[in-house]
């Protein structure tokens, strides 16, 4: 019997002041070995740092150049406010540490982001962006929102904050949607453009790093996991889902089933899991201690959406709502979920006579 390991998702970070030839350096012509001691333009492929424009991310105004020496090679050297471009990125890493990673701050970071880097005035998929996402976001609304509760009594009941669930839906939308820095690949996550260099933020499952196509790209990328709301919250939260397990209304020696089935689910969490984030993720699939610390935030705040599972595979159920009014952004959300509420009353009426019988 085969198991698969659940999808872990994240946001993928590009190093901003990483470089084809190796070298960092700041806004200092000596200081990037035999460096031309003018600009020239270029348009060979390179790090992110090399396309941006004069850009403020919440604070710090990057000011890049790119530079060739007598080689051929492409250099890329960055300034933000007297330190190196890493310093605006690194410091995305420094607040999950104190715990002031929060969805204010990742937007504040991307939303500016642009470059039409194909020249054709319009915003496709030959351009650079500060968040790449798509339509169905899989399990974002899980960091965010828990639909169900449960009681003393050991029953499920519907229970969520709804000003919260419009309020982030509306700003990921703002920032998808109707900001520069968005940009949405389709309805399923492609990390191509992430993968050429040319996104800053990139939401995909954590299988993503073992890819052949990552592992062989040239930029240099670190994991982080999802901001928090604001920093009232107290943990992070990483969405986590896979498949339920469905047994026949034929089948015999449920017992024996049962055992199986609780036994394969332990050792996934506890072997599996240990085994995939300490020895594939942290030593073969990561480039810095920093996104092994990561990691490890990670795997600690795993968490699984009862709603998510309980939801087709379709987006119309409040399990996936966020699906739906990504995929709708001009439909009304409070509308929306108030149509929705009366089915999913229903599931949760089903499930706690089933859970009781």
């Amino acid at each position: 019997m085969k198991r698969k390991i659940s999808l872990l998702l994240a946001l993928v970070i590009a190093l901003l002041a990483s470089s084809c030839g190796g070298q960092t350096g700041t806004n200092d012509q000596t200081t990037v070995g035999d460096s031309q001691t003018e600009p020239v333009e270029t348009t060979a492929a390179g790090p992110i740092a090399s396309y941006l424009p004069d850009t403020d991310l919440d604070g710090f105004t990057l000011r890049v150049a790119t530079w060739q020496d007598k080689n051929g090679e492409y250099f890329t050297v960055a300034e933000a406010d007297g330190d190196v471009v890493n310093d605006a990125i690194y410091d995305a890493v420094s607040k999950v540490r104190d715990g002031s990673w929060t969805l204010d701050k990742f937007i504040s970071m991307t939303k500016d982001v642009y470059s039409d880097l194909d020249s054709d005035g319009t915003r496709s998929s030959g351009d650079l962006y500060g968040f790449l996402g798509y339509k169905k976001l899989y399990g974002w609304q899980s960091a965010y929102v828990s639909c169900y509760t449960e009681g003393s009594d050991g029953k499920i009941s519907l229970g969520y904050n709804k000003e919260k669930f419009v309020d982030v839906v509306e700003r990921m939308n703002t920032l998808l949607n109707g900001s520069e820095g968005g940009y949405i690949t389709g309805n399923e996550p492609d990390s191509k453009i992430f993968i050429d260099g040319r996104a800053l933020f990139h939401y995909t499952a954590l299988e993503t790093l073992t890819y052949d196509d990552m592992r062989a790209s040239d930029i240099d990328y670190g994991v982080l996991p999802l901001p928090k709301y604001d920093e009232k919250q107290e943990n992070y939260i990483t969405p986590s889902f896979d498949c339920q397990f469905a047994i026949p209304t034929t089948a015999k020696e449920l017992d024996k089933i049962s055992l199986l089935i609780e036994a394969y689910s332990s050792a996934g969490y506890n072997i599996t899991r240990e085994a995939y984030f300490e020895t594939a993720l942290s030593t073969k699939y990561t480039r810095d201690d920093d996104s092994v610390e990561m990691l490890g935030i990670i795997s600690d705040t795993l968490a699984v959406d009862l709603a998510y599972l309980n939801t087709s595979a379709g987006i119309n159920g409040l399990g996936r709502a966020f699906m739906y009014c990504f995929s709708n952004p001009d439909a009304g959300i409070a509308s929306y979920l108030d149509s929705i509420e009366p089915s999913e009353k229903a599931i949760i009426e089903n499930l706690n006579e089933f859970f009781e019988g």
